[in-house]
């Protein structure tokens, strides 16, 4: 009786093993929501100073790093894709368990939103990071319609056949850009792409709307919680190309929020300050939704001095305590850097930023031409181009003066590569070079036939090639340059090619044909 206790004790253990193991390996890991909660919760007790709660609109607005670097101030935005307003709360009250911050920012953007319940891939991306408590499942119970339960409380069941969904990258913990997630992630996501949008005008609407009964509960319920724990907090509205109709929430928002005559609470439509934040419509806006990383500082920046003249919020940044803070505000900055070379389209402007990058970067530069070695040598050098020892008529001379004029047009100008290469010899039929600070050092053979390969890491890999074709009267080469397997290089024109070797990751790889055009990039 003994051994066959113990045998299903032993069998029932193995069982709960499998499953366990299993659910480490196949449970969902969305980089913009579980995985920041999980950071979340790796946050070392009441260190986190302002807490921002919301969608995409805090975690792409709301810049930790910024608050840290211009302040001192520790923030976290513990947010999720078009998160719902109970979700918010529910988050609220899961960081309130280990973080009592000094204040609490809270967007109203989904207040827009008129649905009972979210869609269920949302809904899993706001609770299934939740640690196990009634907290966690009383924001399922918010979130998802009965008729889901009980499979959506057994979170196996969710996940389960995600076998063919599985990669390297998603089988580790925490999925996603160890830049954007990694160890010192405080929630917030670099968006660096540019979309000009039209201004809109906050103030053409001044009329209300009736919230639905579950969202006006759960918004006077975060602002509650934050006044019986003394935690001032935030409503705001972060800068987008607002509508008609989403002001009109904005303005219920504003008008709920100011039943509440308590020194903790503040209501603020940054809508209606974007010329004091010195917001550009051509520069900061990823999208009509979203600020990009530019509109990013600029808001985080006027809203942190906000903060501090109105809180008493200490300065952390000479506190070893904070060196996450200091460890993520050194990632962003060094991104955004990245990012700017990446929007350049000048080739003398471009260079120019090259220079200015500091330590930390590998840059190579591979120039392909059209023209064979002995005619680039001849036309980049002003040789003559007529032949020798011929008699050329005046039409023929003509001819062969407008060939040199539309190749030197259509090669990179030799102003410009003579400030990169002294001799000539290195640069006037292509090659391959490294950029150092004693300038330019050729891979391999020069504008021979040879083959480098450069592994960053495991996962990024760089391949150089040169080819020669020798025909009857003249040799021709390519260098081709191929990262992770995909080519990079044209046919003709100057690319360079920019490594971050700190954060291990590409920067950019751009080519220009001539100095009159705009650099391309794939």
């Amino acid at each position: 009786m003994k051994k066959t206790f113990l045998r299903l004790i032993g069998a029932v253990l193995a069982v709960l093993l499998v499953l366990g193991s299993m659910s480490l390996l196949l449970n969902y890991r969305y980089a913009d929501s579980i995985t920041s909660l999980r950071r979340f919760y790796e946050q070392e007790e009441n260190t986190v100073d302002v807490l921002g709660l919301g969608t995409s609109h805090v975690y792409e607005g709301l810049c930790p790093a910024v608050l840290y670097q211009e302040y001192g101030i520790a923030a976290y935005d513990l947010c999720a894709p078009a998160q719902r307003v109970w979700n918010s709360y529910y988050y609220f009250v899961e960081a309130l368990k280990t973080q009592k911050p000094k204040a609490v920012v809270f967007d109203v953007y989904m207040l827009n939103t008129t649905t009972e319940f979210d869609t269920t891939a949302n809904a899993i991306k706001s609770t299934y990071g939740m640690k196990w408590s009634k907290n966690k499942i009383d924001a399922m119970k918010a979130s998802f319609p009965e008729e889901e339960f009980p499979e959506i409380f057994f979170e196996f069941f969710q996940y389960h056949s995600r076998y063919g969904e599985l990669s390297q990258a998603n089988t580790w913990y925490d999925a996603g850009d160890p830049a954007y997630y990694g160890d010192s992630y405080k929630g917030y996501y670099c968006y660096d792409t540019i979309q000009e949008i039209s201004r809109p005008d906050p103030y053409s609407q001044t009329g209300t709307r009736e919230f639905p009964e579950k969202y006006e509960r759960y918004f006077r319920a975060i602002i509650e919680l934050a006044v019986e724990n003394q935690i001032p907090i935030y409503i705001v509205s972060i800068p987008y190309a607002i509508a008609s109709d989403t002001q009109r929430t904005v303005n219920t928002a504003e008008q709920i929020t100011k039943e509440y005559s308590s020194e903790y609470v503040h209501f603020i439509d940054f809508n209606k300050r974007y010329d004091e934040m010195g917001l550009d419509f051509s520069t900061d806006f990823s999208g009509i939704q979203h600020l990009n990383d530019n509109g990013a500082i600029k808001f985080t920046r006027y809203f942190g001095k906000i903060l501090k003249e109105e809180l008493d919020l200490p300065d952390h940044r000479s506190d070893a305590r904070y060196a996450s803070w200091e460890e993520n505000a050194r990632i962003f900055y060094r991104l955004y850097q990245n990012n700017d070379v990446k929007n350049v389209t000048d080739l003398f402007e471009y260079v120019e930023l090259l220079h200015s990058l500091g330590d930390g970067y590998q840059i190579i530069l591979v120039q392909n031409t059209n023209i064979s070695k002995e005619s680039a040598m001849s036309i980049q050098t002003d040789a003559a181009v007529f032949p020798e020892g011929k008699e050329l008529s005046d039409e023929e001379k003509q001819s062969l003066l407008e060939y040199r004029e539309a190749v030197c047009d259509a090669q990179t100008p030799n102003t410009f590569m003579e400030t990169l290469f002294p001799d000539k010899e290195q640069w006037t039929f292509g090659g391959a070079w490294y950029w150092t600070e004693d300038g330019m050092e050729a891979i391999g053979a020069n504008s021979s036939k040879f083959e480098k390969y450069i592994a960053y890491d495991q996962k990024n890999n760089l391949m150089l090639r040169s080819t020669t074709t020798t025909g009857e009267d003249d040799t021709y080469y390519h260098c081709e340059l191929a990262y992770n397997g995909e080519t990079q290089t044209s046919n003709l024109g100057l690319t360079f090619f920019v490594y971050d070797t700190d954060l291990n990751r590409l920067v950019d790889c751009v080519t220009f044909r001539n100095a009159s055009t705009a650099g391309t990039r794939k």
